[in-house]
């Protein structure tokens, strides 16, 4: 593949991403438009301290906590939670999820800092407008 990519390079890219299940990759929180998220094991409280830190008003709750995919979407609690039951998803050590109704939270999916004394990330990995 040359860059820039032809449309018919895209549209086989996209293809071959679609093709795969849909799987969750990180927590997110959608502020304004924009997508903050930290890789695994990041939490929601993570992205809304680095809200709150770089002055954007978190604390009036105007952001949304969900997660990204693997396909770079973002969905809320509950359609996480769908995903990550359709495909078996989880990681050893998280709290067993299965309530397709049921909010997801990052701590279901992966409890990586449990007895670990690890700094939490000091920026967001992705920010997307």
């Amino acid at each position: 593949m040359a860059f820039p990519l032809s449309d018919e390079e895209h549209a086989a890219i996209r293809k071959r991403i679609d093709a795969q299940d849909e799987l969750i990759v990180s927590a997110a929180v959608l502020y304004d438009g924009a997508i903050i998220s930290f890789p695994r094991p990041g939490r929601h409280g993570e992205c809304i301290n680095w809200l709150s830190h770089h002055g954007l008003k978190a604390e009036n709750r105007n952001y949304e906590c969900g997660f990204l995919t693997n396909r770079g979407r973002f969905v809320d609690r509950v359609e996480a939670g769908q995903i990550v039951l359709a495909n078996e998803q989880g990681s050893p050590g998280g709290t067993p999820f299965n309530n397709p109704h049921m909010s997801l939270f990052s701590e279901d999916m992966w409890n990586d800092r449990d007895g670990q004394n690890s700094e939490p990330p000091v920026n967001p990995v992705e920010i997307f407008a």
